[in-house]
């Protein structure tokens, strides 16, 4: 519980566990380890709650979590980017993985 008190272990720690919550959904084999992935943010959590910091660090923390599992989560759309089987330029098809990645 001590490793939680520094700031670069605790962004470590929640990119971990969104990589996790993002390995349990690409491979429903591994469906339960959802369960545990969740304990390192719900520790991080609780520990910036007790600390009563403001909304930008505890936004950061989130912001480091969601943007691990979804990185992960949506790594596919960069491998459609030719989209040579569609017939459209590679501008377009730039423009259509970035829309359909942030759109997601």
């Amino acid at each position: 519980m001590e490793l939680l008190l520094k700031k670069p272990m605790r962004l470590c720690v929640l990119a971990a566990s969104g990589l996790l919550m993002a390995l349990s959904v690409m491979f429903p084999v591994l469906g339960g380890l959802s369960w545990f992935a969740m304990i390192p943010f719900s520790l991080v959590l609780f520990r910036s709650l007790e600390e009563e910091k403001g909304w930008k660090g505890r936004f950061l923390e989130i912001l480091v979590f969601f943007g691990a599992y979804f990185l992960a989560l949506y790594h596919w759309f960069f491998f459609m980017y030719p989209m040579e089987f569609l017939g459209i330029s590679k501008w377009a098809a730039a423009v259509v993985v970035v829309v359909a990645w942030l759109g997601l």
